[in-house]
């Protein structure tokens, strides 16, 4: 039996579990039992304590996708890291003495982990959401006046669309104030992440640290992909069309656009540049918003506390480097909240804030050359 088959054939047991606890489980399933059954891969399964247990899991799920694996593959998923969420938030909320309801736990753990990885999809479809009610606007993809016909305002439409993705032209705009080109920093890029990341949601991803000071490299390129995404559509059709993701071209653009990210992040000029730039949309994202107190972490009668200074920008001598240092992540997400001698032992120099090039939080256009 495939991988693929044994999760259905768990779903399914899962689902009989549920029609023959339907009487003594949640107070919703109870009610709904005469006239369909909830399945466990459904919030409305749950009574209210693992709904809100769930419901954080799934934010941090989506803080994995948007900062380390945006393409999740359901044979190694469901057992690997979205076991691993609900396994973390169950000891947790067993350690703050939260009671949740008998039951569930872990009867219906393929179940809710299951739930998750359904999740990642949605938090996709999600962004493209977004970027559907964006693209358009930022990128002006209308046809002008002079298209009389239904065939020529398509036409200009697709014109336009074609543009704008010959290059990668849609990430770029304006030059800041030295004439310099911007990187990644398109109005429609930024519009997105801060809609997307920075929402009033429960699972909104700046309940995080990884977003409060930064918006990080790979959550912008997953952005960057969908909108490369959306304008493919247009492209093809002259409007935006219906159309579900297409996962296999959508993780080839992630990867070319990390790619040159790593390019940019790796320049002198334009590396700290693209960095302050997200620092600044991290900004704007966390107005409002007031951060959870440090935390404080406790082993025995020892604690240590995980509270937060001003970053230091890594500037790393490679790609290797980068590679070698962060096991695949972009340096440009490494924010070392002072320490510098133990980062310069592992071969880095290390720069303050204070050094970086000149960045305009009004010069957010973007361009790679």
């Amino acid at each position: 039996m495939s991988s693929g088959q044994q999760l259905a054939a768990e779903e399914l047991m899962d689902a009989d579990n549920a029609k023959a606890n339907s009487g003594k489980g949640s107070a919703r399933l109870g009610r709904a039992r005469n006239t369909v059954v909830v399945k466990p891969t459904t919030l409305a399964f749950y009574p209210p304590l693992w709904t809100k247990l769930l419901d954080e899991a799934k934010a941090r799920i989506r803080l994995y996708v948007a900062t380390e694996e945006p393409f999740l593959r359901l044979e190694t998923a469901v057992d690997g890291q979205c076991s691993e969420e609900i396994i973390e938030l169950v000891v947790k909320y067993q350690e703050d003495r939260s009671e949740l309801e008998a039951g569930f736990y872990p009867q219906y753990k393929r179940s809710m982990a299951r739930m998750l990885f359904n999740d990642t999809q949605t938090f996709r479809s999600e962004i493209k959401k977004v970027a559907v009610r964006i693209v358009p606007i930022e990128y002006n993809l209308s046809a002008p006046q002079s298209a009389t016909t239904e065939r020529e305002r398509l036409d200009a439409v697709k014109q336009k669309a074609t543009a704008l993705l010959e290059g990668a032209k849609f990430l770029r705009g304006e030059c800041d104030s030295l004439g310099k080109a911007s990187n990644f920093a398109h109005p429609a890029l930024r519009n997105i992440c801060l809609g997307v990341y920075y929402s009033n949601s429960v699972k909104s991803l700046r309940q995080y640290v990884e977003f409060q000071h930064f918006v990080p490299y790979k959550a912008l390129a997953l952005a960057a992909a969908i909108v490369h995404s959306v304008l493919l559509t247009y492209e093809r059709h002259g409007f935006s069309k219906a159309e579900s993701l297409n996962v296999g071209e959508l993780e080839d653009s992630y990867q070319r656009l990390l790619a040159l990210m790593d390019t940019v992040a790796l320049d002198t000029y334009h590396g700290p540049k693209l960095s302050a730039m997200l620092e600044d949309w991290a900004q704007m994202g966390m107005t409002g918003f007031v951060a959870k107190d440090p935390v404080t972490v406790k082993q025995g009668g020892w604690e240590v506390i995980l509270d937060y200074k001003l970053p230091v920008i890594i500037y790393i001598r490679s790609v290797d480097s980068i590679r070698q240092f962060s096991t695949g992540l972009l340096y440009s997400e490494w924010r070392v909240w002072g320490y510098r001698t133990a980062i310069d032992s592992m071969g880095c120099c290390t720069a303050p804030d204070s050094e970086r090039p000149p960045y305009s939080a009004r010069q957010q256009e973007a361009s790679v050359r």
